[in-house]
């Protein structure tokens, strides 16, 4: 999820709960990441760790430059550790072409064909903006239903309007 954090280890958990749920034999997982984990419940080697048990293999893909730092800056330490525990590679990208050369070299790796399944927490907002466009559509009606009424009201009590619609008898009487 895009954000101000990268939360590798709770990645490394939902993979590995979504394996769980598989029948593969072969489980293999890409984890491309710019940054450090900053904020996952479980730490990276811990989720390495249990992704071992659970048969997951993980490469690691750095993308980004090397010299970065401060918040922005890139464990490598914990990306190796995290595919030496897991038995992948890790790699590092700093231009376009290298990764494309490193997804090459995963992709002569052993490996099959999956569905891919892929995870995006959102809040729904739509229904914010719905709202109000009924709300809106509410008062504009209910404001012309109030108009009409109120100038049927004053067009019933208007004298002159009675005589209009009286019928043709009662006119000729009057």
């Amino acid at each position: 999820m895009a954000g101000p954090q990268t939360m590798l280890g709770d990645a490394i958990g939902l993979a590995i709960s979504v394996f769980a749920k598989s029948d593969l034999d072969e489980r293999v997982l890409i984890l491309l990441t710019d940054g450090q984990d900053s904020g996952s419940k479980v730490p990276p080697e811990n989720a390495a760790r249990i992704a071992v048990d659970y048969g997951i293999t993980i490469h690691t893909i750095v993308v980004g430059a090397a010299e970065t730092t401060g918040q922005e800056a890139i464990d490598a330490e914990t990306l190796q550790v995290v595919s030496e525990t897991t038995g992948g590679g890790f790699f590092r990208a700093s231009s376009r072409e290298e990764l494309e050369a490193i997804y090459a070299r995963i992709d002569t790796m052993k490996s099959h064909d999956a569905d891919v399944l892929t995870h995006r927490p959102t809040s729904e907002l739509f229904h914010w903006p719905l709202a109000l466009a009924l709300i809106l559509i509410l008062l504009y009606h209910g404001t012309m239903s109030l108009r009409v009424l109120i100038t049927l009201k004053a067009h019933v009590n208007h004298p002159e309007l009675e005589l209009e619609l009286q019928p043709q008898k009662e006119r000729a009487s009057a």
